[in-house]
C-alpha cells in the first residue's frame, strides 16, 4: 500500500492540502520549493495604509454643498429681517464676480454693484433730463409752427395737462416697493380658508400648551385684503441674454398667472419679508426667497446689491413701474441658486432653459427643435400635431400645459413675405396692387384735408403716459404685443378702421410710414418713450413746415415720396423684419386650422370693390330725368362699366368657392411685455375673420348663417357684415357675419383672450427656433419624485432602486383604448471639482427583458432641467431607466395610470420567473498590490446558450470592488478538463472574457461548453477581512454554480540571475489530484534579507531565496514584458506577456502521479524589448522574481537544472580528458575580448594589459606548466586586508554657512506681466490716490463745474439740432441713391436668372454624366469586391487583368481595391505557374518549362520557391542540347517504377 498522505492544517478560509513533498512521483529525487504564506496585514497596518485607501476612493466628481431647504412659512414669517434697521446686510456667499459670461460679454463690461436707492435715484434723474430736452423740443417746433388760433389754443391747452410736466416741476419722491398692491374685498372662499387657519392655529397651540396670546377675532363676514398686481416687464433696457430669458420667463408667468404647482400660491409669496401676506422692501436689504432645488424648496439668502452698467441702469429684469424690485429680487436669487449648485462661469446661455420655471413654480419643461429635413415633411408635420395637441381648450383651462416659442441670442429671425403673399388667395394677392392708386387719392385730396388726416392719426397713436410708445406699421392681423387694452383696441371703430385700411387694400396709405420705419432702421427696441417722442415730436415740425410751403411746393414732394413708397413696398416683400426678439419667450396661445372650411366665405372685399359698389348705387339713385340725351348716355355707360367690374370681382369669388379650400395653420403668438416693438408680421386675415371661421368649424358649418351669395364682406367699423344689393330697389341688405342666433345648438369658441399675432406654421420656422412647453406634474393622478443621492462606493450615481418602471393598465378608465401620457423628468447637479464628461444624461428605454434588449429608446434628456411628454398604449409598460450621471440626481414622473418602479434584480425574479442563488464568500486582509484570487467558479455544461445576471458587492468595503477584474473562462467541449489553446502569436488567451464589476452583470453562456468564473485583482491599498455577497439571477433551472475551494495561497521569491537567454525561472510543477490553478508573476526590486543572502555567482543547489525575513519590495520604475508560458510534454499549451507581471488567470493542470504528463512553467524576459536582461549590470543586479500560486489542490515546484546537469556533465568530461582546460577557455576569452577593446581604442585594465603582454608558450611549455600546477594546486588569491579605523577620529564637524541677504529683484529685469506688475507696484510709494472713474459718480460738485456743465449742455443742444439738420439732408440723398440701387438691382437679377438658367442647363447635363460614371464606377466596384470576397478564385487570370486594366479609366475607382486585386492577380499567377511548373517538372516537359520561365521574367513574378525555380533551371539546362530528354526521362521514370513494385 502507497503511504498515507498527510495533509498540513489549513488556515481560515482555505481547505486542506497534502504536503508538496507527498505529490512528487518517486523518479524525482530533487526536494521541491518551500513556498511561504501570504503575508496577511494587522489592523494596525490596514489603518495606516487607510489614508491612501481615503485618497484612492475620494470621488472625482465632488458634489456641490446641499442648499439649505425651506424651513417653512410660519418660519419665515416669525423671523426678524430688521426691516427698519440702518445697517445694511450684506451677503458674504454671493460672488460678484461671478456671473454668466453674458454678463461679462456684455458691450459695458464694466459691473457696479448698487442698491436700489442708488440706481433707482439716478435712473429719475436721467428721466427727468430727458423730460426737460423733450418739453424743450416740443415747445421750440410748436411756436414755430404757422397755425391757426383755434388750433394754437388747442394744442397749448393739451400742452399744459400732458401728464409731462414743466421743466421747473419738482421730481417725485422716491418710493421703493417690492411689489404694488391694492385693496379689495375678500372672496368666500379665502373668507372660509382663513378662518380655517386660525381654527387650526389656535388648536396646534393649546396641544403644545404654550402660553396663550392675543390672537384676532377672526370677523364673520369678509373684509378687505391687500392683493398683488404684477406689472409687466420693460424691455426697453438693453439686458444681458441670460436677464432677458428671465424677463420672459416672469412675464410668462403674470399673462398665465402661473402659479406654484405644489403649493397653488402665487409668485410674490416666494419673497420675504411679508406684512399682511405682501412683500415689504427691506431697509437693510434682507430677503429669503423660495425656490425649488431637485424636487425640494430650498432657502436663498441675498442681499439687495444689484449689477448696474456704468450708467445705472440695473441689468437685472425691470417692471414697468420703475419702483418695484420684485423682478430683481426673483433674478438676483436664481444666480444666487445656480452659483452655489453649478459652475456659473461655464454656462453659455439660460435661453431655452426650464431651471428658471422650474425653481420659480416647479413645471418642467421640454424643448422641441424646430429644425427639420427639408426633403421630409412629416417630421414638422408631426411636431405640429403634437402642438396642437398641447394647445387645445382643456389645457388652456386646466393651465397644466404652456406652449412657448424662442430663438437663441444671435439669431435673426426673419421670414419671407413672398411666401405670405404666394399663399393668399386671388382676391388677398390682388390687393397689393392698389397701392398705385395711392396718388391719385392724393391728388383729389386738399393739401390741407391731407395735413388734418395726418395730424389727427398722430394725435390718436401716442400713448398718454410718460413713456410713449412709437408709431407702429399698422398691418393686417399685427396688433401690440401689449394686451392690456386689447379689448378697447379691438372694438374701436378707429382701430377697426384701421385693420379694414389695412387688410383691404389700404397698406398703400401708409407707404411714407413704412418707408421710414424701413430706411430709418426701423424702430429700436430699447430705445425709450420719450427718446421716440422726441423724434417724432421732430419729424412733426419738418412735416409742418414743409406744409407751410406753397402748394405746387407741396404735391410734388408728397407725390415723389408715395411713388418711392409703393415702389418699395413691391421690392422689399421679401426678408422684412419681423421685430421678434431673438433670447426671449413668446407664448403660443391657441391655434387655427381651416381643414375643409373655406376662408373666402369670411374674408372681407377691397377698398376698391367696395368703393365701385357705392358708386354703382350711387348712381343707381341718381335721377336721369333731368339729364340731357347725351348724358344720359354717358349715366348708362357709366353704370354699366362698373356693374361689369363688379361681376368680374364675384366670378373670381365663386371661382375660389368652388375650388378646394387652401389649408391654412396658424399660430398666436401673446405676450404682455412692456415697450417692445411690435411683431411685423403679414397675415391674410385679421382677428374677427379668423374667430368667425372657429365658429364655423365648430358648429361644423360650411360658411356663417349670414353669408349670402354674391354678398361683399365689410367693416363697418362695429362688425363685419354680409351685404347685398337687391336688384329691384338697388339698396343694400346687411347682415352681421358673427350673428350666430340662427344656428341651432349654438356651441361658441372657448375667448382666450384679445390681441396676439396670428402667424402662418411655415413662418415660425423663419422667426423662431425651438418649441418650449411646460407641464404641470401635479395635474396627472399619479406622480412622484424621486432623489437619488451620489453613490459612496461607485464612480456612477445609477439609482440602482429606481432602474425599471413599471405603467400598469387602467382598466376603469372611460375608454379603455384610450391613449395614456407620461411625463419623464430629468435633473442632475453638478460637479464642484471637475468637469463631468460627458454630460450627465438620462435615456428612457421601452425594454424587453426577455430578450434583454431595448425595444425602443426615447430622447436622452440632458442639461440642469429637462423633460418629454410621452404618449402611451393602455397597456402594462415596461421601462428601463438608464441614467449616466457621478452626482446626484433627481428623476420626476408623473402618469395617468398608475406606476412603480424597483430594481432590474427585482423585477426579474417577481415578474419574469427568474430563480436566485446566493453565497456568501469570507476573504482574508490582504496587502495593498498584491495579486488575490476572492472565488472561483465551475458552471456545467448545459443544452442551449443560457443567460444570466450577476451582482457582486462586499460587506465592508465596495470600492475595493473598482479595482477587481471577473474572468469568464471556458472550457473545451470535450469535458477532458483541458484549457482551449490560444492560437499562435497571440499573447492573449482568447477564450477568456473580462468585466469590471459594476451594480449587476449580464452574461451569456454557449451550450455544450463548461465555464469558470474567477474573481481576481491587485487591490492598490491593504484590505482588511471581510465576506462578498455573491447572487446568482438565472431562468434555467437546472443551471448550477459550484463554488471551487482553494488551497492555501503560496508564493515563491528568488533573485534574477542573467543569462544570456533573458530566461528569469524554468520550474517544474507535480500535481497530485487533476487542479485548476492562476499563477501571477510579478518583477520587482527587494531591499532585506532575500538580496544579501543570495549568491549571484551560484546557479546549482538548493535555493535559499525563500527565507525572506523582513524585505521590502519596490516597483521597478521602467516596464519591461515578461513572459510566462506553460509547457505540457515539451508543446507549449498557454502563454500570457505583460509588463512587469503576467498571469493565468484560470489553468486546469492534469495529475502527474503516472508521469504521463509533464508540466514546465518557464518566464523569460523579451531580449528585443529589454536587451540588457542578459547581463548584469545596475538594473539587473537586484531584480527580484515572485510567484504566486492559487489551485484548488497542491502544485509542488522544482527548479529545472536538466540543462545544467548536462552541461556539467560534458564539462566534467572535457576535465577529465584535458585537466585545466577549463581556466585555458576562461583565460583565452578574456584575453580575445582584451584585444577587441584594444582594436577599438578603449582604455585597457592592469589585468587586461598584464594578459595581452604574457608571452606565448608553446605547447611542451604549457604541458610543463599544467603538470607544476598539478603538483604544487592552486595558489589562492590574497586576501585584502582590511584597516583598521583610525581611533580619535569622530564625526566631522559641521561648520554652519552664512546665508547670503539676496538684493530685491528690479522690475526692469522681468519680463513676466504679473511678476513685473507687482514689482513695480512695490517700488511706487505706499500712499496712492484714487479719482472716480467716472464724472457722474463724484457726487460733490462745484458752483464752477455746475456753470460748466450747463455750457456744455447748451453747446451740446446746438451741436445736436446742426445735427439733425444735416441728418435730414443725408436722409434725402439716401432715399434718391436707394432707388437708383434698386433699379440696379432689378437689371442684375434679370441678368443674373438668364444666367442661372443656363447654368442650371449645364448642370443638369454635366450630373447625368456624373451618373453614368458613378454607376459605372458602382458596378467596377461591385465586380471587386464579390471577387475578393469569395473564399476561392472564382475568375480566371486572365479575366482578372483584363477587369485591372479596364478599371484604369474609370475615374475615382476605389484604390485600395484596385491594390488588393492587383495582390490577387499576383498570387494567382503565382500559383498558375508554380503549378505549371510543378506539373512540367514531372512530365519532363521542356516546352512548357521554357514558356513558364520566360513568363517568370517577363512579369518578374516574387514569391515562388527558390528551389523551385532552381529546379526548372536545371531541367532546361540540361536539356538544352538534349533533343530526345524528355523520352529518356520518361523511361527512366518507368524503368524506377518497376524496380520499386519488385
Amino acid at each position: 500500500m502507497p503511504p498515507k498522505q498527510q495533509k498540513q492544517k489549513a488556515p481560515v478560509g482555505y481547505k486542506a492540502a497534502a504536503l508538496a513533498k507527498d505529490i512528487l512521483p518517486p523518479s524525482v529525487k530533487n526536494p521541491p520549493r518551500e513556498g511561504k504564506s501570504v503575508k496577511i496585514p494587522d489592523a494596525a497596518a490596514i489603518q495606516q495604509n487607510q489614508v491612501v485607501a481615503n485618497q484612492l476612493n475620494a470621488p472625482l466628481f465632488e458634489e456641490y454643498p446641499k442648499i439649505e431647504e425651506w424651513p417653512g412659512d410660519d418660519a419665515a414669517k416669525n423671523f426678524d429681517f430688521n426691516i427698519e434697521g440702518t445697517t445694511n446686510f450684506v451677503d458674504q456667499n454671493f460672488s460678484t464676480n461671478k456671473l454668466t459670461p453674458s454678463f461679462v460679454n456684455d458691450n459695458t463690461n464694466l459691473i457696479f454693484w448698487r442698491r436700489p436707492t442708488e440706481f433707482i435715484q439716478i435712473e429719475q434723474e436721467e428721466l427727468q433730463t430727458i423730460q426737460n430736452k423733450y418739453n424743450i423740443k416740443r415747445r421750440t417746433s410748436y411756436y414755430q409752427t404757422v397755425v391757426s388760433e383755434e388750433h394754437h389754443i388747442k394744442k397749448k391747452e393739451e400742452f399744459q395737462h400732458s401728464p409731462l410736466k414743466g421743466i421747473h416741476d419738482e421730481p417725485t419722491k422716491l418710493q421703493v416697493k417690492v411689489f404694488e398692491y391694492y385693496e379689495r374685498e375678500e372672496t368666500q372662499q379665502e373668507f372660509e380658508q382663513r378662518k380655517k387657519e386660525q381654527m387650526e392655529k389656535e388648536e396646534k397651540e393649546k396641544k403644545t400648551k404654550k402660553p396663550a396670546k392675543k390672537v384676532e377675532q377672526v370677523e364673520d363676514k369678509p373684509g378687505l385684503v391687500k392683493d398683488i398686481k404684477l406689472n409687466s416687464i420693460d424691455l426697453s433696457y438693453q439686458y444681458p441674454s441670460d436677464s432677458k430669458w428671465i424677463a420672459s420667463q416672469l412675464q410668462l408667468i403674470k399673462d398665465r398667472n402661473i402659479r406654484d404647482c405644489y403649493t397653488n400660491k402665487p409668485l410674490h409669496s416666494k419673497i420675504y419679508p411679508q406684512q399682511d401676506n405682501i412683500p415689504v422692501y427691506n431697509k437693510t436689504g434682507r430677503y429669503w426667497v423660495k425656490l425649488y432645488y431637485l424636487g425640494k424648496e430650498r432657502k436663498i439668502e441675498i442681499d439687495d446689491k444689484m449689477p448696474v452698467n456704468f450708467k445705472g441702469q440695473c441689468k437685472f429684469p425691470r417692471s414697468v413701474k420703475k419702483e418695484e424690485i420684485w423682478t430683481c429680487i426673483i433674478s438676483k436669487a436664481i444666480f444666487k441658486l445656480m452659483q452655489i449648485s453649478q459652475d456659473i462661469t461655464c454656462i453659455n446661455n439660460l435661453c431655452g432653459s426650464g431651471f428658471v420655471m422650474y425653481t420659480l413654480t416647479g413645471m418642467l419643461s421640454q424643448s422641441i427643435p424646430m429644425q427639420i429635413n427639408p426633403k421630409s415633411n412629416s417630421e414638422w408635420q408631426n411636431k405640429l400635431n403634437f402642438i396642437r395637441e398641447m394647445l387645445n381648450d382643456k389645457h388652456y383651462l386646466d393651465q397644466d400645459i404652456l406652449v412657448t416659442c424662442y430663438s437663441e441670442p444671435g439669431f435673426q429671425p426673419k421670414i419671407e413675405q413672398g411666401q405670405n403673399n404666394s399663399r393668399l388667395s386671388v382676391v388677398q394677392q390682388k390687393k397689393s396692387k392698389d397701392s398705385s392708386e395711392l396718388a391719385e387719392q392724393i391728388k383729389e385730396e386738399s393739401p390741407i384735408d391731407r395735413r388734418k388726416s395726418q395730424d389727427e392719426e398722430q394725435v390718436h397713436l401716442k400713448h398718454p403716459k410718460m413713456f410713449v410708445e412709437p408709431i407702429k406699421i399698422p398691418q393686417r392681423g399685427r396688433e401690440s404685443a401689449d394686451s392690456s387694452n386689447d379689448d378697447a383696441n379691438q372694438r374701436s371703430p378707429y382701430k377697426r378702421k384701421q385693420q379694414r385700411n389695412m387688410t383691404t387694400g389700404g397698406i398703400a396709405r401708409y407707404s411714407t410710414q413704412i418707408f421710414d420705419q424701413m430706411h430709418k432702421g426701423m424702430h429700436d427696441p430699447h430705445m425709450s418713450g420719450i427718446e421716440a417722442e422726441e423724434e417724432e415730436a421732430a419729424n412733426n415740425s419738418m412735416s409742418i413746415q414743409n406744409q407751410s410751403m406753397s402748394p405746387t411746393k407741396k404735391q410734388n414732394p408728397m407725390l415723389l415720396e408715395i411713388k418711392k413708397a409703393s415702389s418699395i413696398i413691391q421690392q422689399t416683400q421679401k426678408n422684412i423684419p419681423t421685430n421678434v426678439i431673438s433670447g426671449f419667450a413668446y407664448p403660443l396661445i391657441e391655434c387655427f386650422y381651416n381643414d375643409t372650411f373655406n376662408m373666402v366665405y369670411v374674408q372681407k372685399r377691397t377698398d376698391k370693390e367696395i368703393k365701385l359698389r357705392q358708386e354703382y348705387i350711387e348712381l343707381s339713385n341718381q335721377s336721369i330725368n333731368k339729364m340731357s340725351k347725351e348724358e344720359k348716355i354717358e349715366h348708362r355707360k357709366k353704370k354699366k362699366d362698373i356693374r361689369d367690374k363688379i361681376g368680374d370681382e364675384d366670378k373670381k369669388r365663386i371661382e375660389l368657392i368652388t375650388r378646394p379650400p387652401i389649408q391654412y395653420k396658424y399660430f398666436r403668438l401673446k405676450s404682455g411685455a412692456g415697450k417692445v416693438p411690435q411683431i411685423s408680421i403679414l397675415t391674410p386675415f385679421s382677428n374677427d375673420e379668423i374667430l368667425i371661421a372657429k365658429t364655423c368649424i365648430v358648429n361644423k358649418l360650411n360658411k356663417p348663417p349670414n353669408y349670402q351669395d354674391g354678398a361683399e364682406i365689410r367693416d363697418d367699423g362695429k362688425s363685419i357684415v354680409s351685404s347685398v344689393m337687391k336688384n329691384q330697389e338697388e339698396t343694400l341688405q346687411m347682415k352681421p357675419l358673427d350673428d350666430f342666433s340662427s344656428v341651432n345648438n349654438f356651441v361658441e369658441p372657448l375667448n382666450k383672450g384679445q390681441g396676439g399675432v396670428w402667424i402662418l406654421d411655415n413662418d415660425l420656422i423663419g422667426c423662431f427656433q425651438n418649441f418650449q412647453i411646460f407641464y404641470n406634474p401635479t395635474k396627472f393622478p399619479h406622480h412622484k419624485t424621486i432623489n437619488i443621492a451620489q453613490a459612496v462606493d461607485s464612480e456612477i450615481t445609477t439609482g440602482e432602486d429606481n432602474e425599471v418602471l413599471l405603467v400598469e393598465r387602467n382598466d376603469n378608465k372611460e375608454n379603455p383604448d384610450e391613449d395614456v401620457q407620461m411625463l419623464f423628468g430629468f435633473t442632475a447637479k453638478e460637479s464642484k471639482t471637475a468637469k463631468i464628461v460627458p454630460e450627465p444624461y438620462c435615456i428612457l428605454q421601452k425594454f424587453d427583458f426577455g430578450s434583454f434588449s431595448a425595444i425602443h429608446e426615447f430622447q436622452p434628456l440632458k442639461g440642469n432641467q429637462s423633460s418629454q411628454m410621452i404618449t402611451l398604449d393602455n397597456s402594462n409598460q415596461v421601462f428601463k431607466i438608464l441614467v449616466y450621471t457621478p452626482v446626484s440626481f433627481s428623476l420626476n414622473i408623473s402618469c395617468h395610470n398608475s406606476f412603480r418602479t424597483m430594481s432590474v434584480l427585482n423585477y426579474l425574479t417577481e415578474y419574469e420567473g427568474y430563480n436566485v442563488k446566493n453565497f456568501n464568500i469570507e476573504y482574508l486582509a490582504m496587502e495593498e498590490k498584491k495579486y488575490h484570487v476572492f472565488f472561483r467558479f465551475r458552471i456545467p455544461q448545459q443544452e442551449h446558450e443560457t443567460l444570466f445576471l450577476m451582482k457582486v458587492k462586499s460587506t465592508t468595503d465596495n470600492h475595493m470592488l473598482k479595482y477587481l477584474r471577473l474572468k469568464l473562462v471556458e472550457e473545451d467541449s470535450e469535458g477532458q478538463g483541458v484549457m482551449l489553446n490560444t492560437i499562435q502569436g497571440v499573447n492573449k488567451n482568447l477564450y477568456e472574457s473580462t468585466f469590471s464589476l459594476s451594480n449587476y452583470l449580464r452574461l451569456s453562456i454557449r451550450e455544450h461548453t463548461n465555464y469558470y468564473l474567477v474573481l481576481e485583482g491587485e487591490p492598490p491599498y491593504s484590505i482588511a477581512e471581510g465576506a462578498l455577497q455573491v447572487d446568482f439571477y438565472y431562468k434555467n433551472p437546472e443551471l448550477t454554480f459550484e463554488n471551487l475551494e482553494h488551497v492555501e495561497p503560496l508564493q515563491y521569491i528568488e533573485k534574477y540571475i542573467p543569462t544570456k537567454y533573458g530566461i528569469i525561472f524554468r520550474e517544474k510543477l507535480y500535481v497530485g489530484e487533476q487542479t485548476i490553478a492562476s499563477f501571477h508573476l510579478k518583477i520587482m526590486d527587494i531591499i532585506g534579507q532575500v538580496a544579501q543572502q543570495v549568491d549571484p555567482k551560484k546557479k546549482a543547489g538548493k535555493p535559499s531565496g525563500n527565507d525572506q525575513g523582513d524585505v521590502q519590495e519596490k516597483e521597478i520604475e521602467e516596464k519591461h514584458l515578461v513572459k510566462l508560458e506553460l509547457f505540457e510534454n515539451g508543446q507549449s499549451i498557454i502563454y500570457n506577456i505583460g509588463h512587469n507581471q503576467t498571469l493565468f488567470s484560470n489553468v486546469i493542470l492534469k495529475s502527474t502521479k503516472n508521469e504521463e504528463v509533464q508540466y514546465l512553467l518557464e518566464a523569460t524576459f523579451d531580449l528585443r524589448d529589454w536587451p540588457d536582461a542578459k547581463t548584469l549590470n545596475k538594473l539587473t543586479e537586484n531584480i527580484h522574481w515572485l510567484l504566486k500560486i492559487v489551485s484548488t489542490e497542491t502544485i509542488a515546484l522544482i527548479k529545472d537544472t536538466d540543462k545544467e546537469d548536462r552541461e556539467k556533465a560534458i564539462k566534467k568530461s572535457w576535465e577529465d580528458g584535458e585537466p585545466g582546460r577549463a581556466d585555458k577557455s576562461k583565460k583565452s576569452r578574456k584575453k580575445f575580448l582584451a584585444l577587441i577593446k584594444q582594436s577599438n581604442g578603449e582604455k585597457l585594465t592592469e589585468e587586461e594589459t598584464q594578459l595581452l603582454n604574457e608571452p606565448r608558450l608553446s605547447k611542451k611549455q604549457r604541458e610543463e606548466q599544467a603538470q607544476q600546477a598539478q603538483a604544487g594546486g592552486k595558489k589562492q588569491p590574497k586576501k585584502e586586508e582590511k584597516k583598521p579605523p583610525v581611533k580619535g577620529k569622530g564625526k566631522e564637524e559641521v561648520v554652519e554657512e552664512k546665508k547670503e541677504i539676496r538684493p530685491t529683484p528690479q522690475s526692469q529685469n522681468h519680463r513676466t506681466n504679473e511678476i513685473k506688475a507687482f514689482l513695480e507696484h512695490m517700488e511706487q510709494e505706499r500712499v496712492s490716490e484714487h479719482l472716480a472713474d467716472h464724472p457722474g459718480l463724484i457726487q460733490i460738485r462745484s458752483e464752477e463745474n455746475k456753470l460748466e456743465i450747463r455750457e456744455n449742455a447748451l453747446m451740446a443742444k446746438e451741436e445736436v439740432a446742426a445735427i439733425f439738420q444735416r441728418n435730414m439732408q443725408l436722409r434725402e440723398e439716401l432715399k434718391q441713391y436707394q432707388l437708383e440701387q434698386i433699379k440696379r438691382i432689378q437689371a442684375f437679377m434679370q441678368g443674373d436668372r438668364a444666367a442661372f438658367k443656363e447654368n442650371w442647363q449645364k448642370f443638369i447635363e454635366t450630373r447625368e454624366e456624373v451618373k453614368s460614371k458613378m454607376s459605372a464606377k458602382t458596378q467596377k466596384e461591385k465586380e471587386f469586391i464579390d471577387i475578393l470576397k469569395a473564399e476561392k478564385a472564382s475568375i480566371t487570370l486572365n479575366e482578372l487583368e483584363k477587369l485591372i486594366n479596364d478599371s484604369q479609366n474609370i475615374p475615382d475607382l476605389n484604390e485600395q481595391l484596385i491594390e488588393t486585386s492587383k495582390k490577387l492577380l499576383k498570387n494567382l499567377r503565382i500559383q498558375a505557374l508554380t503549378d505549371k511548373m510543378n506539373e512540367s517538372l514531372n512530365t519532363f516537359n521542356v516546352d512548357s518549362l521554357n514558356n513558364c520561365f520566360d513568363d517568370y521574367k517577363k512579369f518578374s513574378v516574387t514569391g515562388i520557391d527558390a528551389e523551385l525555380i532552381k529546379r526548372v533551371e536545371d531541367m532546361i539546362a540540361e536539356a538544352k542540347d538534349n533533343p530526345n530528354y524528355t523520352q529518356e526521362k520518361l523511361l527512366e521514370q518507368k524503368k524506377a517504377g518497376k524496380k520499386g513494385k519488385r
